[in-house]
């Protein structure tokens, strides 16, 4: 892999003892050298500890002007490198089984797919979702904290929605991705740990903009037919990931949702009915192949 031919793309705010363990777990890897390294920092407390600054002296490091939102950060970093290839990673997510070289070659001889799924592996799980072994198959979504975009492709699709602020971006693009004839697929071999930090991560706020983003997710991408079965479940769903004292902001981000989805009705660019099912029928990134359908 020619390291110039790879960025690696860090949002985020209030988190630098875990962007410390990122930016360390990236320059222990030999393969990694040479590639550069963005990070915006989304409106932080306090800026980057000049220490962080001074032991990573390639990393690029960069203050937004304001709290923009992670999704909005992340289409701005890949318009910002120049590289072909983008990995995308959270400020508490880094590899640690595999070869980024090998995940790179493989998507470099696919041009049809504009992301590769990584195999996400959460602090508390003793081994990944996926078997390593497994070869690339195609699958419904990716999550954020893992992932390697096609960059110039990425940003013809239009990147992350800015409107969204936070999560539920991927599935966002996931679907204009499907519109516009584009695959995702997993890449089992290359393994990132997500340490899914408890720093500055705010539950309610999680729970808030999950109930929005989710309707919003149906309103401007379901076919019609799909709509009023795929809003009834939409809030039961997002009560199902969050705790119950929590309830009241996911609500209320439903309720928001329905507003800024008619709101923003012109946003609305939906999948064929064919497209749907096809998408629908699509394993996830987070399991075994055929074991569950894409939410």
């Amino acid at each position: 892999m020619n390291p110039s031919s790879l960025g690696i793309s860090i949002a985020t705010r209030n988190r630098w003892s875990d962007v410390e363990k990122t930016l360390s777990a990236i320059a222990g890897r030999s393969e990694l050298q040479g590639c550069p390294v963005l990070l915006i920092d989304d409106g932080s407390e306090k800026p980057a500890p000049r220490a962080l600054v001074e032991q990573h002296p390639s990393v690029e490091f960069i203050t937004s002007v304001g709290k923009l939102g992670a999704s909005e950060q992340r289409t701005q970093i890949a318009r910002l490198l120049k590289t072909e290839f983008v990995l995308q990673l959270d400020d508490d997510s880094y590899p640690i089984e595999g070869s980024v070289s090998d995940a790179v070659s493989f998507l470099a001889s696919r041009p049809e797919i504009v992301a590769l799924a990584l195999n996400i592996l959460l602090s508390d799980q003793e081994s990944p979702p996926i078997d390593r072994s497994e070869t690339p198959y195609p699958v419904g979504v990716f999550v954020g904290c893992g992932v390697l975009f096609r960059r110039e492709l990425f940003l013809e699709l239009g990147g992350f929605p800015s409107e969204l602020g936070y999560y539920q971006e991927e599935q966002h693009f996931c679907v204009s991705a499907v519109r516009e004839g584009r695959a995702i697929y997993v890449f089992p071999a290359l393994v990132i740990r997500h340490e899914k930090s408890s720093n500055a991560r705010s539950n309610g706020r999680i729970a808030y903009f999950q109930g929005r983003n989710r309707v919003l997710l149906v309103l401007w991408h379901y076919p019609a037919a799909a709509i009023p079965f795929r809003l009834t479940t939409s809030l039961p769903g997002t009560l199902a990931l969050v705790q119950w004292p929590h309830y009241p902001a996911a609500i209320a981000g439903f309720f928001m949702g329905l507003f800024d989805g008619i709101r923003m009705l012109g946003k609305r660019r939906p999948l064929s009915p064919q497209q749907y099912k096809s998408w629908r029928l699509l394993p996830s990134c987070v399991v075994p192949r055929n074991a569950v359908p894409s939410p």
